[in-house]
């Protein structure tokens, strides 16, 4: 028997033992799951955790270290399952365990990988998924002597509760719902940037939280977890296809906030959704929302959690010490895909997919030639119309949700990036020059005297070490989005830089040029105060100090987030 026959076999006989003890979780284990964000590398099983994939179980050292600190012959909860190594050698050490897993993949995994028939028929072994966590007891913090990681206990049973290595911190936010219910439930779609602090500002305001996968998760199990949850709202970063229509059909407000740009316009919506309210951080992006048919849109600039993203207590490691730094991405892997997704396109309208590959790269490159002429004017819209201008009024007319223009103003985007920033590695700026920290394509830039780390900075603490030890931040933003205030410039401000951003009025709304932050219009200009501030370090730590007291009193992630609720006359649950 091969060897994925041998654990399609240990799944059946494992869910047929489920069945006998736990009908319906066994029914909700075969229903349909998304498997994308796992895969398996020489044998090993990984789990993707936002950009990186992460080995999902601990090396035997590891495993055996977390065992060693695990209570002896006592009861205990495993906090995440993962793909089951834990779960034999914790109940030859406990005797009864009940293991808990968010993942309803990662759980399927586990049943294929051991044969867990006995423990599971004769009740040493309870299984528990997903929203099912809201039925566990509650339970309490204990720090262990011996144990490296947190122990957990019931307030009368003294139950160990432990964590998987690998997921406890990524099931953080789970973890909170451990103590007594809160007052009230938010559903929080997972996946985005900021939807942690989005859900701890909630928290602040008393909704507990409680992760929807809505990426991987069946549209059944999801309503087992609106329903079960007894949730009050629905939250997510980005929009969601098809979540506006499954809060309605559980009479739910959503929130979304939109921050990212999409490749894609809303598609319109099934049915009405009248509680559904899309707040967007560009008011560009508000009629197609609108023309989708959500009701509620509403323009919510970004923001910093100024409780995680601050100063940082240490001075600057030579790391993340430099005269001028830039964060994010070059985009240059996302040229490709979508440059071949418009001539596919442009093939079908044509019936001719082999004359579109013929015209399109010729006109494609006329529109990037005058665009790259002067990236600080955008001009991707006109040239498109003036090249494939029938194309682009049939689309719009049959699949409006398609964005042709993007498709395009990607590359225009990424040649931008790469052009301003390779000029800012050719200034002299006294030894060490421009530092870049992102994706590979970054490495274009070397030759032209850019530093690049080799890698994207870690979101948390890193991030703010990389823009408080930058001497001078910049933010470049795409060029199909001039009119917006990015993410970074809040998270620059409150980590306590210097910055200087490119110019947009939604910009000169929030923040003071030349006191809060310093605003470019252009290459040339751009140069130019990056002379002039780098012999000025008085100047810039005044204005980053400035910068750092706007985001505190005006800027923070709680003030948008109340925002948000008060424009859903949405009442804090405490």
């Amino acid at each position: 028997m091969s060897a994925e026959a041998e654990r399609s076999a240990r799944l059946r006989a494992n869910l047929a033992a489920l069945a006998a003890c736990a009908p319906r979780l066994a029914e909700r284990l075969r229903w349909g799951v998304g498997s994308e964000h796992t895969r398996r590398v020489a044998g090993v099983l990984q789990l993707k955790v936002h950009r990186r994939w992460v080995a999902l179980e601990p090396n035997d050292e590891a495993r055996q270290r977390w065992l060693a600190g695990c209570p002896e012959g006592e009861p205990c909860l495993l906090f995440g399952v993962g793909e089951g190594s834990l779960v034999a050698p914790l109940l030859e050490r406990a005797g009864q365990v009940v293991a808990w897993e968010r993942d309803p993949w990662l759980l399927r995994q586990a049943l294929s990988a051991t044969d867990l028939t006995e423990p599971l028929r004769s009740g040493a072994l309870r299984l528990a998924l997903g929203i099912d966590l809201l039925d566990l007891p509650a339970l309490r913090v204990r720090e262990h002597p011996v144990v490296e990681h947190p122990v957990l206990e019931h307030p009368v049973l003294e139950h160990p509760v432990l964590e998987h290595p690998t997921l406890g911190p990524i099931y953080r936010r789970e973890r909170t719902l451990l103590a007594p219910r809160p007052p009230a439930m938010a559903l929080i779609a997972d996946g985005h940037l900021m939807i942690d602090e989005v859900a701890r500002a909630l928290g602040r305001r008393g909704w507990g939280a409680y992760t929807l996968d809505t990426a991987h998760l069946s549209r059944p199990e999801m309503g087992e977890a609106i329903t079960r949850s007894r949730a009050s709202l629905v939250v997510s970063i980005n929009h969601v296809p098809g979540l506006a229509e499954l809060a309605a059909d559980h009479d739910l407000p959503l929130l979304t906030w939109q921050i990212d740009p999409a490749l894609a316009h809303p598609r319109p919506l099934r049915r009405p959704a009248p509680r559904a309210h899309v707040f967007v951080h560009r008011r560009a992006c508000a009629d197609a929302y609108r023309a989708a048919g959500f009701q509620g849109v509403t323009y919510l600039p970004l923001a910093a959690d100024t409780r995680t993203r601050c100063p940082p207590s240490e001075a600057p490691s030579s790391e993340h010490a430099a005269p001028l730094s830039f964060v994010g991405q070059s985009l240059v892997s996302e040229v490709g895909p979508l440059r071949a997704r418009f001539i596919e396109l442009l093939g079908d309208w044509m019936g001719d997919p082999a004359a579109a590959a013929r015209l399109a790269p010729s006109r494609l490159e006329e529109i990037h030639r005058v665009q790259r002429a002067d990236f600080s004017r955008y001009r991707i819209p006109e040239l498109l119309r003036a090249h494939f201008g029938r194309f682009v009024d049939d689309m719009a007319q049959r699949h409006p949700e398609i964005d042709l223009e993007i498709l395009v103003a990607q590359q225009a985007a990424s040649e931008k990036r790469l052009t301003w920033v390779s000029n800012l590695g050719r200034l002299d700026l006294g030894g060490a020059g421009a530092r870049v920290w992102g994706d590979d394509g970054w490495r274009l830039t070397v030759p032209h005297g850019v530093s690049f780390a080799g890698r994207y900075a870690g979101h948390r603490s890193e991030l703010s070490a990389v823009y408080a030890g930058s001497q001078i931040n910049v933010d470049i933003n795409r060029i199909y989005q001039p009119d917006i205030i990015t993410l970074r410039v809040f998270d620059v401000l409150a980590s306590g830089g210097f910055l200087l951003a490119e110019h947009s009025d939604a910009l000169l709304e929030l923040f003071e040029d030349g006191r809060e932050l310093v605003v470019y219009r252009d290459l040339r200009q751009l140069l130019e105060k990056v002379r002039y501030y780098h012999d000025r370090p008085d100047e810039r730590r005044e204005i980053a100090a400035q910068g750092l007291q706007a985001v505190r009193e005006r800027h923070d992630i709680q003030h948008r987030v109340d925002a948000a609720l008060a424009a859903m006359e949405l009442t804090p649950a405490c």
